[in-house]
């Protein structure tokens, strides 16, 4: 668990294979953000809503609108049967029953108070970075393990900026980009008392997303 790593051991480390292009997909609009569940991605595509790419067998990809007319979507985590999606404009975000298609059915709404920058979810948890009015960013713990009526567990007020990516590691350790320059980690395993457990950034870093291979 390298959230537990002390913070001058967390380094970069290098890639062990070159990655290829195997297929792509045109979509109605750009996609930001994208999450995966098996063989389907499920992409946050800005004014045309979330669209759900079918990338059985790879190599093409077939694609369904969901949740039409919501506005224009910018985060969306997956969790089980849960696909949490972050929308722009009003501070908000929506638990999605994502094994009842084409429907899509909208379990629970929340609104939350700063600028929603990023989703995350995992085991029953939906971890939402947020940055107020002055800059300051904010991760805050949702309990989802019941998607009808989600609650606040906890929050962390962290630093200037906010994330521009975040992934979920094992053993209730989250992964984030912070202001495009830092790659931080949280322990989250007390849900009501997130903490940062390290921090690493290198000269030039221009950080874009962040994936973990579990």
């Amino acid at each position: 668990n390298f959230c537990s790593e002390r913070r001058d051991t967390l380094k970069p480390q290098a890639a062990l294979d070159a990655p290829r292009l195997i297929g792509s997909l045109t979509l109605p609009a750009d996609a930001i953000a994208v999450d995966l569940a098996g063989d389907v991605a499920y992409v946050a595509a800005d004014g045309a809503g979330f669209e759900v790419v079918d990338f059985a067998p790879p190599g093409g990809g077939t694609t369904t609108t969901a949740l039409p007319g919501l506005g224009s979507a910018v985060h969306v985590a997956v969790d089980g049967s849960v696909l949490s999606a972050a929308l722009a404009g009003d501070n908000r975000f929506a638990l999605v029953d994502r094994s009842t298609t084409p429907a899509f059915p909208i379990l629970s709404e929340l609104k939350r108070s700063g600028t929603l920058q990023g989703l995350t979810a995992a085991g029953g948890r939906v971890y939402a970075y947020e940055r107020d009015a002055t800059g300051v960013g904010s991760l805050t713990v949702i309990d989802a393990s019941d998607p009808r009526s989600p609650t606040r567990a906890g929050t962390l007020v962290t630093r200037s900026g906010a994330p521009t990516a975040a992934g979920v590691a094992d053993g209730g350790c989250l992964v984030s980009i912070w202001a495009r320059s830092a790659l931080v980690t949280f322990d989250v395993r007390d849900d009501a008392r997130p903490v940062e457990a390290a921090s690493v950034t290198e000269a030039g870093w221009d950080l874009a997303n962040v994936a973990v291979d579990k």
